[in-house]
């Protein structure tokens, strides 16, 4: 789904679909519209049904927070504020599996760090 599919009249219906069937791109490109977004989008009806996931909730509020995660890039110590295509860029960058949900593409390059920190004791 491009962003001229998405409006401030359906985002809200977007990231929840894609939160329940784990479209990490989709999820992403919601998520963007919405923190561009949001002082419109919070005035909708529609955005009381974020409340069905606190997770996903969680994640919006962190996003319009603190914008662009990117820029936070520098502390690795939590993979789970970048986006999906920072993450995928890291697997990438490191050869392993791009494809999966955002939870699986954190899992991915935790479990590669601490491979690491083992390999180096």
């Amino acid at each position: 789904v491009g962003m001229g599919l998405i409006s401030v009249h359906n985002v809200v219906n977007f990231l929840l679909f894609a939160d329940a069937h784990n479209c990490a791109l989709l999820r992403e490109t919601a998520m963007a519209y919405f923190v561009a977004r949001a002082k419109d989008i919070f005035k909708l009806k529609t955005s009381s049904k974020l409340s069905q996931s606190a997770e996903l909730m969680h994640e919006i509020m962190t996003s319009v927070l603190y914008g662009d995660s990117e820029k936070k890039d520098s502390n690795e110590s939590d993979y789970g504020t970048l986006s999906v295509s920072a993450l995928r860029r890291k697997l990438n960058h490191k050869g392993l599996e791009l494809d999966g949900s955002k939870k699986l593409l954190v899992a991915r390059l935790e479990e590669s760090r601490s491979k690491k920190t083992t390999e180096t004791a």
